[in-house]
C-alpha cells in the first residue's frame, strides 16, 4: 500500500499545476461502485457482501475484496472508510506479463476518458481526472505488471492535498 501511495503522491505533484479552481471541467458525478461519497461501511457491506479482510486503524476501515472485476479484468479492491463513511476506493489489477498489464491500461484508459471526458493530467505510466466531486487517477506500474485505479472522495482529496502542503 506504501508502494501506491507513493506512486500516486509523484504521480499529483507533477500534476499539480494543472489542478485550478478555474478549470473547466466535463460535469459529472464521480462515485465509487455508484455509492455516494460518506455511503457508511454498513450499506457498502449489505450490498456489496462481507469483504475477504477488514483492516481497522485510527478508527478507519479498510475493507479488501478479491476478484471483483472492474471492466473486464479481475481485481483486488480496496475499500477506504473514515469517520464520515466511504472516502477513497482502489482497484489492483495483477498481471502475470508486462504486455497484459499495458493492454489493460490503455483499455481502461480508453473507457475511464469516455466516462469521465478529457484528462486534466496525462503521462506514460498515470491519467488524472480532477472534478469537484473527486478524483479518479489511473496508474501503470510496470516494475510489478499491475495497473490501479483510485476513485477519491473530495474530502480525501482535499486531505491529501493539505498532507502534501498544497
Amino acid at each position: 500500500m506504501k508502494k501506491l501511495f507513493l506512486s500516486l503522491v509523484i504521480l499529483l505533484f507533477i500534476a499539480i499545476p494543472v489542478f485550478s479552481e478555474g478549470m473547466i471541467e466535463k460535469q459529472g458525478d464521480v462515485k465509487f461502485r455508484d455509492f455516494s461519497w460518506g455511503t457508511s461501511i454498513e450499506e457498502f457491506i449489505k450490498i456489496e457482501g462481507q469483504p475477504d479482510e477488514t483492516i481497522s486503524e485510527n478508527g478507519n476501515r479498510i475493507l479488501t475484496y478479491q476478484n471483483i472485476k472492474i471492466a473486464r479484468y479481475d481485481a483486488v479492491m480496496d475499500v477506504y472508510f473514515g469517520s464520515s463513511g466511504l472516502e477513497m476506493g482502489v482497484y489492483n489489477i495483477l498481471f502475470d506479463k508486462k504486455e497484459k498489464a499495458a493492454i489493460c491500461y490503455n483499455d481502461l484508459e480508453e473507457k475511464l476518458s469516455d466516462t469521465y471526458g478529457l484528462t486534466m493530467f496525462s503521462e506514460d505510466d498515470g491519467v488524472v481526472w480532477n472534478f469537484t466531486s473527486g478524483l479518479v487517477v489511473l496508474i501503470s506500474d510496470e516494475k510489478d505488471n499491475s495497473v490501479i485505479v483510485m476513485y477519491m472522495s473530495p474530502l480525501m482529496k482535499k486531505e491529501f492535498f493539505e498532507s502534501a502542503g498544497f
